[in-house]
């Protein structure tokens, strides 16, 4: 075997030790830099949509695009959330391989959790040019519109709702409504935030300027001209004389306005003391005993190479298909200690395959192996292109080896090779076309 640069396998790549990389933003910039576990522990909770940018400090790309980002930021800081993930930190390696992250930088835009109803938000791939006017547009035009079309009553259609429903339905009695006239045909983007910010705390209505008849009901003379109708408790005398806000028309300004009006927040006090009660079980998927097997080139790429995470390919040769029985007890035993077997569960892919090879193979060349005449098990980390092998004996020693040759991975203890090729199972004719692209790969 010829000798490439040995890499060593810190699978701490795959576990959660700092590593203390620079990051591309600091304290004190406008993009707030996370680490995995913080997302993944608020980013279901945000109101408002969110973007995301995985990055690496070493990413060319990534720092080009460094100051736009900031300038988005920017630009939007009161309608959105802009965020950032340094994939090159250990602790964030499991968030960035569970939302397929291929290359740097990707972005991704995660909904507002009032849409996705505190369910898992699934984002959205940002594919378009990387410019301050693009990526900002994408951001605006994914904002949701939580408020409501107001029309006199009468005139109501299935996109609008009548001024007399609007009062008495909206959230609730008890809320205050909000209604804001305008010229503009929909709502704009600090309008749909603040129906985000206020959600369950107050209405929020909109009436176009040509509502006459609602226009002069509430006595409207420029546009666009926000008030508010107080919920009943707010008023000692039991009425609901409409507030005009008089301020100027910005975020926080209106943001401050508004809390003197709407329902207040809850607190913990307000919140059941027994979390599990109210919080409903996140259900395990059930384990699958079985270790698949790879017999054609398509299925391999699929199920293996196109993945994030690592795959552990076992080849056994012919005639040993006995051997598929001790994986499955390795597989179950890796999946019974995962609190320990680490690899398994700061890596959301840990793909668990076999394939039957004959002692010479296109596969075994590629990789050097040489005459396969007992079980091998290959790992592959596809997307850094590296690989380690090892040697089994088919005896009663098997399962044991095995599990310490995936331990010792996890411990750094295995030498990792680099490899530039596409691993392939059997020689094709027709090999995979890739296309260059803007992003630094994986």
């Amino acid at each position: 075997m010829p000798s490439p640069k040995p890499l060593y396998f810190a699978i701490s790549l795959l576990l959660g030790f700092p590593n203390h990389a620079l990051g591309l933003f600091n304290s004190k910039s406008l993009v707030k830099d996370m680490s995995g576990p913080e997302f993944e522990k608020k980013i279901h909770k945000i109101k408002h949509v969110t973007m995301v940018k995985f990055y690496a400090p070493w990413c060319g790309h990534c720092k080009n695009l460094a100051p736009i980002y900031h300038e988005v930021a920017a630009k939007i800081k009161d309608v959105a959330k802009v965020v950032a993930i340094n994939c090159d930190e250990e602790m964030n390696k499991p968030v960035c391989s569970k939302y397929d992250v291929k290359g740097f930088p990707t972005l991704k835009l995660f909904p507002s959790s009032i849409v996705s109803k505190g369910k898992t938000k699934k984002p959205l791939d940002y594919n378009g040019e990387r410019s301050k006017k693009a990526i900002k547009d994408f951001i605006i035009n994914a904002i949701p519109d939580t408020s409501k079309k107001v029309v006199a009553s009468g005139k109501e259609t299935k996109y609008s709702i009548s001024i007399d429903k609007f009062l008495e339905n909206e959230s609730s009695e008890a809320s205050p409504k909000v209604l804001l006239f305008s010229e503009k045909p929909a709502a704009q983007p600090i309008y749909k935030s603040l129906a985000l910010e206020f959600h369950e705390r107050a209405g929020f209505g909109l009436i176009l300027k040509k509502e006459a008849e609602l226009v002069k009901r509430f006595e409207v003379e420029k546009f666009p001209s926000l008030l508010v109708i107080p919920s009943v408790q707010d008023n000692q005398n039991e009425s609901s004389s409409p507030v005009k806000y008089e301020g100027e028309f910005s975020f926080e300004k209106l943001k401050d306005f508004l809390e003197s009006y709407a329902i207040p927040k809850k607190t913990k006090a307000t919140q059941p003391k027994n979390e599990a009660e109210t919080k409903p079980e996140e259900k395990e998927e059930p384990f699958d005993p079985e270790v698949a097997k790879l017999a054609e080139q398509e299925e391999f790429e699929k199920e293996c190479l196109d993945k994030a995470g690592i795959c552990i390919l076992n080849l056994i040769p012919s005639g040993q298909e006995s051997v598929v029985e001790s994986l499955k007890t390795i597989k179950k035993k890796i999946h019974d200690t995962k609190n320990t077997f680490k690899m398994i569960t700061t890596v959301p892919d840990i793909n668990f395959y076999y394939t039957s090879v004959l002692p010479t193979t296109f596969l075994t060349k590629q990789f050097e192996m040489g005459d396969v005449t007992t079980p091998v098990t290959l790992i592959l980390q596809p997307r850094r292109k590296l690989y380690a092998f090892k040697e089994l004996a088919n005896d009663d020693t098997l399962q044991d080896s095995l599990y310490e040759f995936l331990e010792s991975g996890v411990k750094g203890k295995v030498k990792f090779y680099q490899y530039s090729f596409i691993p392939k199972i059997k020689k094709i004719k027709k090999a995979r076309v890739t296309q260059d692209s803007d992003y630094d790969e994986l």
